[in-house]
């Protein structure tokens, strides 16, 4: 997950031809819909959580553990959520 901007370069390594690799961003902004939370908040919750076992605590970290916290991204009015993705294309 962490190593996708790597992509284009293991493609090359593997004799994939003509590499070429974009990145995406996909922005949600507050009030955010249903299926933004659903995705969104058990996959930071278990990112919290992975934190909190390896001693990573942060202000902000035990709010990410329940979106229905005050101080949740998902409660807050002006929350927001960002993720990169990352497309990576070639020719054998």
């Amino acid at each position: 997950m962490l190593r996708t901007r790597d992509l284009y370069r293991w493609m090359r390594e593997a004799g994939i031809n003509a590499v070429r690799q974009r990145t995406v961003l996909i922005e949600h902004f507050a009030p955010f819909t249903a299926d933004v939370r659903a995705y969104y908040a058990p996959a930071f919750a278990e990112l919290a959580a992975q934190a909190k076992k390896l001693g990573l605590t942060s202000a902000g970290g035990d709010a990410l553990l329940d979106p229905a916290r005050p101080e949740s991204p998902f409660t807050l009015p002006d929350g927001y959520v960002s993720e990169g993705n990352v497309l990576a294309v070639g020719t054998a």
